[in-house]
């Protein structure tokens, strides 16, 4: 009886993690990766130097974003 309650326990707690994994996967990558989408097609129409600069570093910061949670997500695929 036991062991069924720990096999249903650690398969709710799998299902749990699964969903937040998908949850995460959603609503952290698609805005971002749709944000870099957007911010390619600004920067080939903008001349002035120093505004691609700064936009070269949004950038970054969201790349560095979405690599961050691409860790989260693997860290909980592996757990």
């Amino acid at each position: 009886m036991r062991l069924e309650s720990d096999l249903l326990e650690k398969k709710n707690r799998n299902e749990s993690l699964q969903s937040f994994t998908s949850t995460i996967s959603h609503e952290f990558r698609t805005p971002l990766s749709t944000s870099l989408m957007f911010l390619a097609q600004i920067m080939q129409n903008i001349l002035d130097e120093e505004t691609r600069k700064v936009l070269s570093m949004v950038v970054s910061q969201i790349n560095l974003l979405l690599s961050l949670v691409n860790g989260v997500i693997d860290i909980s695929a592996i757990e």
